[in-house]
């Protein structure tokens, strides 16, 4: 086996993870899929962080 990290995108693999996923959460999920964001707001409501999918 080898381990493999990389910041480089490959849209073929990323595809074939993404499906694999979707495949094996099928049977424990909701099909109601969203896309979900996150942000950290100060007490003044400004965004200082956050994550959005790709």
């Amino acid at each position: 086996m080898k381990i493999e990290v990389t910041d480089v995108r490959n849209e073929q693999d990323d595809g074939f993870i993404q499906a694999q996923l979707r495949a094996y959460n099928a049977d424990f999920t909701v099909k109601d899929l969203k896309a979900l964001r996150v942000f950290a707001r100060d007490s003044g409501g400004i965004i200082i962080g956050g994550f959005r999918p790709g």
